[in-house]
């Protein structure tokens, strides 16, 4: 990312955005480049960063830039940073 100029916006090295993305697409079962709510309820609740799947719900729909319902790639950088 940084050799396109957006290091300053997203604030992660190239081999932290590299980790992350292997992150996402572990997470992405289905391959569709996006993670929905029946990927992350299970990692998210077992981790104990939410106790309900209404409160991930609550997350998804702060993040989702599009309304999809789903998050891309970008909106995943935006949740860790």
């Amino acid at each position: 990312m940084k050799k396109i100029g957006r290091a300053s916006f997203l604030d992660f090295s190239d081999e932290e955005i590299d980790k992350m993305r292997e992150c996402f697409n572990a997470l992405d079962e289905d391959g569709s480049g996006a993670i929905g709510i029946d990927e992350l309820e299970g990692p998210l609740i077992g981790l104990g960063f939410y106790n309900t799947r209404e409160e991930i719900e609550e997350m998804i729909d702060e993040i989702d830039d599009d309304g999809s319902g789903e998050i891309e790639f970008k909106e995943f950088l935006l949740i860790l940073k």
